[in-house]
């Protein structure tokens, strides 16, 4: 048996490391560039504004995101999505905040999972 850890077998942590990887439903696509890429879009007095926040990664089921304050967790938004190439496309989603963590002076990380989007994009299986 391996060297203990904690309390538990190497393999024993090692099969936890895995579950706990594991409990993503979708495979995640990190984002190179922050600079453009995502846009938290509100509607003040019928004007649509757009705050620039940063994408972090995007799945089929949402997306991470830096933004420079902390939105309500469960609060639904709407967000333009600038893909980068190669996948080169724009998209409007809405999606339900489903975290917050304040990340440092920069702002706060956020999740979000898509509940509609303007167009059919990423699917389970890229």
């Amino acid at each position: 048996m391996g060297i203990r850890r904690g309390g538990l077998p190497l393999a024993s942590q090692a099969s936890t490391m895995m579950t706990a990887a594991d409990r993503r439903r979708h495979k995640r696509f990190e984002i190179a560039s922050r600079e453009r890429g995502l846009a938290l879009v509100e509607d003040s007095e019928g004007k649509e504004e757009r705050e620039q926040c940063a994408l972090l990664n995007v799945s089929y089921g949402g997306i991470s995101f830096r933004a420079s304050r902390a939105l309500q967790e469960g609060a639904i938004h709407n967000f333009f999505i600038e893909m980068p190439l190669p996948i080169g496309f724009s998209v409007l989603v809405k999606a339900r905040v489903c975290w917050v963590r304040g990340a440092d002076s920069q702002g706060y990380d956020l999740g979000a999972e898509f509940l509609e989007s303007s167009k059919g994009w990423l699917g389970p299986e890229d």
